[in-house]
C-alpha cells in the first residue's frame, strides 16, 4: 500500500514539475506570463489605439444604375464621397486570463454628386440629399489559456441606414467573430475562426485565417483572410508605415418611398488597397495620412436582405468605377509608461 501511494505521488509530482518546466521555457520565449497564461498579443513597439477619429474621402468616379426589368442605365459622376467614422475602446476588464472591452462605433457617409440639380434618377437624388449612418457597439473579448493558446471573440450590434422613419429596430445590424489561435513564439501567432457579417455587403458565414509575425525591430506582417493582409514598417518610436489590402462592406437599410413602398437594403462592399503613414504628435497623441484606390464589389439595393450568395437579380444594379482615395486620421493611444506597465 505505502508503495503505491509513493507510487502515485512521483506521477503526480513528474506531471506538475514537467509541466512548470514547459511553462516556464514558454515564458522564457515571450508565449506566457510568470502566471503560465498566453500572451495573445506579439513583441513590437506599435500601441493600440484606443479613440480615433478618421476622416475619408473617394472622388472623380462614375455611378452607372439600372433599374429591375429596364435596359436604361443611368451614369452619373460622383464628385466626392466623403465619410466620417469615430471610434473608441474602453477597457471594462484587464486580467491575466482574459480582457473585455467594449468600443463604441460612429460613421456617417455621404454622397455629392456632378451638377446635382441635373439629376433625374430618383436613387441618385436620394443619395445626394441623406446621409447613410452607423451607430453601434463592439465587444472584445480575448480568454487567454495556460500555455500556447488563446480565443478571441468580438461582437457588434449596429443600427445602419438613413434613419428617416421607423423602429431602431428596422435598422439593426449585427456580426460575430471567434478565433481560436496559437502563440509560436514571442514574435508569431496564428489561429482560424469563424466570421458572421455584413462585409459583403449582404449576410455571409466565412472561415477566417489569422497570422501576426514580426520579423524583426522594423518589418512585421499581418493578414486575416479574406478580409486584410498588411505589411508594416516602424522607421523608430515615433513613425510607421503600412501597406493595406482591405475589403469594407456595411447594409443600409433605406425609407426611399420615392424607389418603393417597401424598404430598401443598399450592400455596400469593396476593395481597398492603400499606404498609410503615421506619425507621433505627442505621446498619447498620433497623426495618419493614408492614400490608395479604391475597386467596387456591390453597390445593389435589395428589397430584402438576402444572403450573400443569393443570386437573385437586385431591385436596382449599381456600378461604381475604381477611384482614388485619401483618409486622414487623428487618434490616441495608452502613454508609454501606463502601456509598458499594463503589457508586462
Amino acid at each position: 500500500m505505502k508503495f503505491i501511494s509513493t507510487s502515485l505521488f512521483l506521477i503526480v509530482f513528474s506531471s506538475v514539475y514537467s509541466q512548470k518546466r514547459a511553462l516556464d521555457s514558454l515564458q522564457k520565449i515571450g508565449v506566457c506570463d510568470l502566471k503560465g497564461f498566453c500572451i495573445s498579443t506579439i513583441k513590437n513597439n506599435i500601441r493600440p489605439k484606443g479613440f480615433s477619429i478618421i476622416q475619408q474621402r473617394v472622388i472623380d468616379y462614375n455611378l452607372r444604375t439600372q433599374f429591375k426589368d429596364s435596359n436604361w442605365v443611368d451614369e452619373r459622376e460622383i464628385r466626392r464621397n466623403k465619410s466620417i467614422e469615430i471610434k473608441a475602446k474602453i477597457p471594462i476588464l484587464l486580467k491575466e486570463n482574459y480582457n473585455f472591452i467594449i468600443g463604441l462605433n460612429y460613421r456617417v457617409e455621404e454622397f455629392s454628386f456632378s451638377d446635382p440639380d441635373k439629376l433625374s434618377n430618383e436613387l441618385h437624388k436620394y443619395l445626394e440629399d441623406r446621409d447613410l449612418k452607423s451607430v453601434g457597439a463592439t465587444f472584445y473579448l480575448d480568454r487567454k489559456f495556460k500555455g500556447r493558446h488563446f480565443l478571441y471573440g468580438r461582437a457588434g450590434v449596429f443600427l445602419n441606414g438613413s434613419f428617416n422613419k421607423g423602429r431602431a429596430t428596422d435598422y439593426l445590424r449585427s456580426s460575430l467573430t471567434v478565433l481560436y489561435g496559437t502563440k509560436v513564439d514571442g514574435s508569431k501567432v496564428w489561429g482560424i475562426g469563424l466570421s458572421y457579417s455584413y462585409r459583403f455587403g449582404r449576410l455571409a458565414l466565412y472561415p477566417i485565417l489569422h497570422y501576426n509575425k514580426q520579423f524583426n525591430k522594423k518589418w512585421g506582417f499581418e493578414m486575416a483572410l479574406p478580409v486584410k493582409t498588411e505589411f508594416r514598417y516602424q522607421l523608430n518610436d515615433k513613425n510607421i508605415f503600412y501597406l493595406t489590402n482591405r475589403l469594407g462592406g456595411e447594409n443600409y437599410v433605406l425609407d426611399a418611398s420615392q424607389l418603393s413602398r417597401n424598404k430598401l437594403f443598399l450592400g455596400k462592399s469593396h476593395f481597398l488597397s492603400f499606404l498609410t503613414y503615421e506619425r507621433e504628435i505627442y505621446d498619447f497623441l498620433w497623426l495618419s495620412f493614408s492614400a490608395g484606390a479604391q475597386v467596387n464589389i456591390n453597390f445593389d439595393l435589395e428589397t430584402k436582405n438576402r444572403l450573400a450568395n443569393n443570386k437573385e437579380e437586385p431591385f436596382i444594379d449599381n456600378r461604381l468605377d475604381p477611384a482614388p482615395m485619401i483618409r486622414f486620421g487623428l487618434f490616441l493611444v495608452p502613454p508609454k509608461r501606463f502601456y509598458s506597465k499594463l503589457s508586462h
